[in-house]
């Protein structure tokens, strides 16, 4: 509403710069609630008290933003509860849960092979498979326009954003097991390196933003941040078994060209559509 559509990718660079700030500063509250070993039995509450301040503090400010938007001409009850795919949204929330229960519940108080881990797949599946006939089925307000993935410009978006948000997570996870399984680093250290792949990723994101609203061409961009993925993930599986002193600057290297691909990558992505 408030930004032309030449400037959306620059615009999108700096939530992608506030994004890649604020995942830095994340890793070091929960390594601060983690590295209070006196308080190891109570940290997890205070910890989740923390974030909940600051999730009601960003509520706050999107209240306050949303209030001194224009004014929309009001419409009906009647009309917003007909706007909602209900189906849909059953059985989307069903899919989910009936996934996350098993996956959550399973070898630790449900049996893998146990009758309520086949249930919920069953049933998940099935659930899936009505959904789709639903939204098919909607022309008007599908919760999942079908429409959408006849477009394969679309559903390319859609199948880079599912396959890079694989990577990126997994990295997310790995990292920290992997210095301090591999390097034999302290638990409080990690935030610090991954600060190397945090802050290229902020920065990545702020630069490829007015790249590309000033080439108005997404291709040069996403081709650079796939190339130092790569580029990161073939040095990190030829990590040379040297001294830490030597392996450790090595692999910050590597999350360097990690964070700075991973940032050209997401701002396209995110505007690309």
């Amino acid at each position: 509403d408030n930004v032309a559509h030449e400037q959306k990718a620059t615009f999108q660079g700096l939530l992608g710069l506030s994004i890649g700030i604020g995942s830095c500063f994340g890793p070091f509250l929960s390594s601060a609630f983690v590295s209070n070993i006196r308080h190891v039995h109570s940290g997890w509450k205070q910890y989740f008290f923390l974030m909940g301040c600051v999730f009601i503090l960003s509520g706050f400010l999107s209240i306050l933003t949303l209030s001194q938007t224009k004014e929309h001409k009001q419409v009906q009850p009647k009309k917003i509860l007909k706007s909602i795919d209900f189906p849909g949204l059953i059985f989307s929330t069903a899919v989910v849960i009936l996934i996350l229960l098993p996956l959550n519940m399973g070898g630790l108080n449900w049996d893998w092979k146990g009758l309520k881990v086949v249930l919920c797949c069953v049933f998940a599946f099935l659930s899936f498979v009505v959904l789709i006939l639903v939204e098919y089925g909607n022309k008007s307000s599908a919760l999942i326009p079908m429409s959408s993935f006849t477009n394969f410009k679309v559903c390319n978006f859609i199948l880079q954003t599912f396959l890079i948000s694989i990577v990126y997570s997994s990295m997310i996870y790995h990292l920290p097991i992997y210095f301090t399984s591999v390097h034999e680093i302290d638990t409080s250290h990690i935030p610090i390196i991954l600060l190397a792949m945090l802050i290229p990723l902020a920065l990545g994101s702020a630069v490829s933003g007015p790249i590309i609203s000033a080439l108005n061409r997404f291709k040069y961009v996403i081709v650079l941040g796939y190339t130092l993925v790569l580029m990161s993930l073939v040095m990190l599986c030829s990590t040379p078994k040297t001294p830490l002193k030597i392996k450790l600057p090595f692999s910050i290297i590597t999350l360097i060209f990690m964070g700075t691909g991973f940032g050209f990558i997401f701002t396209p992505l995110t505007t690309g559509i």
